[in-house]
């Protein structure tokens, strides 16, 4: 037994000297990798600052980062007293109280929710779900998905019609446009918009929806970029016209 603690004693002493001799040469090889991914020197971080945040599954991730939200869009109440928040990595949209900045309610989603809308009494909200290809119909009376609307791939920008009987949900992967009648929950008709439309709103008088589109035209190369807003007249339903919109190179 004395033996045992003496072999012990010396393995665990030649570890701890092992482990001084690598310290600081290894301590100044992860500062310097941190230095650059940062590109400052100043800060207080190191490995665990990143490398134990990077999974969203897992113990570690579990014990640490259970709760990492990601928030990403986000709508106002008229008061201002409530600000509903897309958490997009946490699939959920999440109520909070804008007077003591604590978030009140949380309502699952679908998965990657990319932005939120809501309606003129603000009793229900929209949420676009853009890894799932649907929309999240909120009642916020009762904090529960009341309807689930599908779209087409890669909903993300919401806008309502003038008479919100309908509802526009651009999708940025098929880069088109989704017109849902909101009384029977099924698609009305698709438009095709730009390339990789990802924005939306409605005009001042309430007429003409804007898309807008993320990627430019494909154009020779030296040529003037160009990239598109799509015009869609709210009455109709029907797209009017695509506005090139030139992009210095």
């Amino acid at each position: 037994m004395k033996r045992y603690c003496i072999i012990l004693t010396i393995t665990i002493g030649i570890f701890v000297l092992f482990g001084l001799v690598l310290r600081f040469p290894v301590h100044r090889l992860a500062r310097a990798h941190v230095n650059t991914k940062t590109a400052v020197e100043d800060h207080p971080l190191n490995c665990f600052s990143c490398h134990l945040y990077t999974h969203k599954n897992g113990l570690i991730a579990k014990l640490i980062d259970v709760d990492y939200y990601s928030p990403f869009n986000l709508a106002l109440t008229k008061d201002g007293k409530k600000l509903y928040v897309v958490a997009e990595e946490g699939n959920a949209l999440l109520v909070v109280d804008t007077e003591n900045g604590k978030v009140s309610g949380k309502v699952k989603v679908g998965n990657r929710p990319h932005s939120i809308i809501l309606d003129d009494t603000e009793r229900k909200a929209y949420v676009s779900n853009q890894w799932s290809d649907n929309v999240s119909v909120i009642d916020l009376d009762e904090m529960r998905i009341s309807d689930t609307l599908k779209t087409g791939n890669g909903p993300a920008g919401l806008a309502l019609s003038s008479d919100e009987q309908s509802l526009y949900v651009v999708n940025s992967y098929s880069s088109d446009l989704s017109v849902i009648d909101l009384r029977s929950g099924k698609e009305q008709k698709r438009l095709s918009a730009g390339n990789n439309p990802t924005g939306i709103q409605m005009s001042p008088d309430g007429n003409i929806i804007y898309v807008t589109s993320r990627r430019a035209l494909l154009a020779p190369y030296g040529e003037e970029l160009v990239s598109e807003i799509t015009v869609v007249n709210d009455r109709m339903k029907r797209i009017v016209e695509y506005k090139e919109i030139s992009l210095p190179i």
